[in-house]
C-alpha cells in the first residue's frame, strides 16, 4: 500500500491492551512532512504510550501504523529509529558513567544506544556531531561525561542525539519536565529554533504545560481516557470550554505573547 508523498505517519484504528486493560482505543492519526503537532491530556490519558507506539517501542494490539511509506513489522526497527527520533524523560538510556557527550550524540547515526563494535566515526560524522552540539549551545561539551551535566544540559544532548541522523519525525515527550524556569526557558528556546530550521522534521510534542506549545504549532491533539477526545488547529481547540471538558475541571485558557496560559477557576 503506497502512501501520499507528503504523508509520513498514519495510525489506523490502533488499540493497545496491557494485562487485559485497555490503554489506547481506536486511535486514527495522520501527520505530514514538516507538521508540528502538540499532544495534550491529563495524567493517564495515554500520551506517552501514544508516542512510544509511534516510535516502535510499544506495538498495538490491533490496527496498523505506517511510517515513511512502510507498515510497522515489515522493515527493520533500527532503520525506523534513524528516521524517527524520540526524546523522553522517562526513557533516558542507561549510559555508562564515563560515556562522553560526543559519543552519545554519535549513537544516533546507528539508531541504537551505542556505537557498534568496530565502527568508527568518520571525520564528516564527527563534524556533524560538533555542529549539532553547537546548535544547542553545547559546543564545548564533546568530551564531557554525560552524567556530570545538569538535567537541562542532558535534555539538550538527547535532542541533539535524536537529530543527528536528520530524522523526518521528532517525538518529544515532556522534554522540559523537572527543569527550573531558567533551564526550561533555555530548552524551549532551542526547541523553537529547531522547529524553524530549514528542512526541519515533523514534530510531535507531548506536554502538560500550555505555555510550552510552540507558536508555529499546526495541530493540537487532546487525549482523554485512551482516546482522541478532540483534534484540530490551535485556534479551534485551545479555548476554555474545550479544555475544561477535556480535563474535567473548570479552566480558563488565555493567550498572551503567542503563548497559552491555563488559569484554574477557584469559584
Amino acid at each position: 500500500m503506497q502512501r501520499n508523498k507528503s504523508n509520513i505517519l498514519n495510525v489506523e484504528s490502533a488499540c493497545l491492551n496491557i494485562s487485559g486493560k485497555s490503554i489506547l482505543r481506536d486511535i486514527n492519526f495522520e501527520l505530514n512532512e514538516g507538521q508540528r503537532c502538540v499532544v495534550l491530556g491529563a495524567n493517564g490519558s495515554g500520551k506517552s504510550t501514544f508516542l512510544s507506539m509511534i516510535a516502535g517501542y510499544t506495538w498495538p494490539s490491533q490496527g496498523n501504523i505506517w511510517a515513511f511509506g512502510h507498515r510497522f513489522g515489515t522493515f527493520a526497527l533500527h532503520e525506523l529509529r534513524k528516521r524517527i527520533g524520540l526524546v523522553a524523560t522517562s526513557r533516558i538510556p542507561n549510559f555508562d558513567e564515563s560515556t562522553k557527550v560526543g559519543d552519545i550524540v554519535a549513537t544516533g547515526f546507528w539508531g541504537g544506544l551505542m556505537i557498534p563494535m568496530y565502527a568508527e566515526l568518520s571525520p564528516e560524522q564527527k563534524l556533524l556531531v560538533e555542529q549539532e552540539l553547537a546548535e544547542f549551545g553545547l559546543e564545548d561539551f564533546y568530551e564531557r561525561p554525560f552524567w556530570q551535566l545538569s538535567t537541562g544540559e542532558r535534555s539538550r544532548v538527547l535532542i541533539a542525539r535524536a537529530m543527528i541522523s536528520r530524522p523526518g519525525l521528532l517525538l518529544l515527550d515532556e522534554p522540559a519536565a523537572g527543569l527550573d524556569i531558567r533551564n526550561r526557558t533555555e530548552l524551549l528556546k532551542h526547541i523553537n529554533s529547531l522547529i524553524n530550521r530549514d528542512q526541519s522534521p515533523a514534530v510531535i510534542l507531548v506536554t502538560h504545560h500550555f505555555d510550552e506549545i510552540p507558536p508555529d504549532t499546526d495541530r493540537i491533539v487532546v487525549l482523554k481516557d485512551g482516546e482522541i477526545y478532540v483534534e484540530g488547529e490551535p485556534g479551534e481547540i485551545l479555548n476554555s470550554d474545550t479544555i475544561s471538558q477535556a480535563y474535567g475541571c473548570s479552566l480558563e485558557v488565555i493567550k498572551t505573547a503567542q503563548r497559552y496560559v491555563i488559569v484554574p477557576s477557584i469559584d
